[in-house]
């Protein structure tokens, strides 16, 4: 679901620890970039992914 600014939102009732990913191009990417984000009860999280070229065997998390 999205919020009136467009934004993701997830709703998960359990403590988690998310990877979140994001990348542009094809495959391999071309640029790539990774997160963890930490859930828990009753809270709202944002995360910012800085994405950078992608270099095989380099890139990752």
């Amino acid at each position: 679901m999205r919020d009136s600014e467009g934004n993701d939102l997830f709703q998960y009732g359990l403590p988690a620890v998310l990877q979140v990913t994001a990348q542009k191009g094809g495959n391999p990417p071309v640029v790539f970039g990774c997160s963890y984000l930490k859930l828990t009860s009753d809270s709202t999280a944002k995360v910012q992914i800085i994405v950078q070229p992608y270099v095989e065997g380099v890139s990752g998390c």
